[in-house]
């Protein structure tokens, strides 16, 4: 099992705190290679949540699809792909896409 540390804007954050955003969307880089169900993730250095689930798609549109945009983008769902696309940029979304599926808080620190 493996600790991946992320960094969120706030508001995201808060989203996930309430237990509203149950699916944190990235571009594939290659440090989430190999992330999978049973590895936590730490938000901004204290907020640690299990890895439920890994999903990986081509790009947001495939994501949109797969996914209900209620978990993502609680606040919006319908904007979820113009959301997505003002925080990456064309060249990342190349890259893929990867949903985790957050599980219960693991422990706050």
């Amino acid at each position: 099992m493996r600790t991946f540390n992320l960094k969120i804007r706030g508001e995201y954050l808060n989203l996930i705190l309430d237990g509203r955003k149950t699916i944190e969307v990235r571009v594939a880089y290659p440090r989430f290679n190999g992330m999978a169900a049973g590895d936590t993730i730490r938000f901004n250095g204290e907020h640690e949540y299990q890895v439920a689930k890994v999903a990986r798609y081509p790009d947001f549109e495939a994501l949109a699809q797969a996914e209900d945009p209620r978990r993502m983008y609680p606040t919006d769902p319908d904007n979820l792909l113009t959301v997505l696309r003002e925080i990456y940029p064309p060249e990342k979304e190349a890259l893929g896409v990867v949903a985790i599926h957050l599980g219960p808080a693991a422990t706050l620190l």
